[in-house]
């Protein structure tokens, strides 16, 4: 079964393509290592803490390919059996915490990554849909961005092509 999570992976990972700025890491030495591959780091809570394996080439993977390794992840976080090359090499990391009644939160960058993006529960909210009022399914997301890498532009673009690349893996089956 797909997860609101899947979705999430999926379109981000898609969505850093269009925003490379937000996709790598802080070198030692100061400098950003922007990476032509996105692999996005999951934050998973695990009897031990929080940990973050990473979903390696999630924008090559289909949504499918997404789910079964993002399952594969989860699980082996969470029974303490990640491998080592699980946990390294993120490029950016998406922490939601749908899961439970939080509606939005304020993410900390944990580096190496420049970004981290955060999100709440879908929740039905009143919204204004061709001058009426209508109730829809919504979500908050918000991004931390590192500005010694990266400035709140680049965060603005990367939530807008969140966004257009979320509703694109929805409505799939209306745009083939």
């Amino acid at each position: 079964d797909l997860t609101i999570t899947d979705l999430l992976v999926f379109a981000l990972a898609r969505a850093l393509a269009e925003v490379p700025d937000l996709n790598g890491m802080r070198r030692a030495d100061g400098s950003v290592e922007r990476s032509a591959a996105v692999h996005l780091c999951l934050a998973v809570a695990t009897p031990g803490g929080v940990l973050a394996p990473v979903v390696h080439d999630a924008g090559t993977r289909s949504l499918e390919g997404v789910a079964q390794e993002r399952r594969r992840l989860v699980e082996a976080a969470r029974l303490g059996t990640s491998d080592g090359r699980d946990l390294v090499g993120g490029t950016c990391t998406l922490s939601n915490l749908g899961a439970y009644p939080v509606d939005f939160f304020a993410p900390v960058v944990s580096g190496p990554q420049v970004a981290m993006v955060a999100t709440g529960r879908v929740a039905e909210r009143v919204v204004a849909d061709g001058g009426l009022f209508a109730v829809r399914p919504r979500m908050w997301v918000n991004v931390a961005v590192d500005h010694r890498a990266a400035d709140g532009e680049a965060g603005g673009r990367l939530l807008a092509a969140l966004e257009r690349q979320a509703w694109l893996a929805v409505h799939v089956d209306e745009v083939e």
